[in-house]
């Protein structure tokens, strides 16, 4: 099922729940996505600068890492880089908090797929 809108970007997911980041992986490569994925913000951090990503999709809590310091230093290094950020029901982050710092979406866990790609969509169309 490739996706039009998606097909050839190259997405990176960041999750160290790695089987929701396993399945987010499959979900993007069958949209046609060349897909990174990362357990951590240090490591994902480095996937960003040594590879042109169009978007990430980053968990907040994280050990070595975590997503909002992610976005922080993808922001200063690329702010065109879009960043969507997920967290669990019982996260700090607001919405307003993620929009603040740069991310264009905040999805809770269990995920929504059908937000998450509308979020998506609306971000690598820009």
């Amino acid at each position: 099922m490739i996706d039009p809108v998606l097909n050839g970007k190259r997405v990176l997911i960041v999750d160290d729940e790695e089987e929701l980041r396993k399945a987010m992986v499959f979900d993007f490569k069958r949209r046609g996505c060349e897909v990174f994925e990362a357990s951590n913000g240090t490591i994902a951090f480095e996937i960003v600068c040594k590879n042109d990503i169009d978007i990430v999709v980053s968990d907040v809590r994280m050990p070595n890492g975590s997503g909002v310091e992610l976005l922080e230093k993808i922001k200063k290094r690329n702010p065109h880089i879009p960043v969507v950020l997920l967290v669990t029901g019982f996260a700090d982050l607001t919405e307003t908090d993620a929009s603040s710092k740069g991310a264009v979406g905040l999805i809770e866990k269990p995920i929504d797929r059908k937000k998450m790609i509308e979020i998506i969509h609306g971000a690598v169309k820009v």
